[in-house]
């Protein structure tokens, strides 16, 4: 991830496209440079209790609304 060096400590755009319990996928703008990126953060399941996973999915499934 060498491309996303120039935007560490500036204000980046994301919107959250699609998400379930094992990540989610984003689009971000990166309005310093006048870039965007597409991308997908996945979740390490090993050890989360169940309950941290349900709060997960939730954050998820309320993205899903209001965007």
């Amino acid at each position: 991830m060498n491309n996303l060096k120039p935007c560490i400590g500036d204000i980046v755009d994301a919107k959250i496209i699609s998400g379930d319990s094992l990540g989610y996928s984003y689009h971000s703008i990166y309005k310093k440079g006048g870039k965007e990126f597409d991308g997908k953060i996945v979740f390490s399941t090993i050890n989360i209790a169940e309950a941290d996973k349900l709060k997960i999915q939730q954050t998820l499934d309320k993205s899903k609304i209001q965007h």
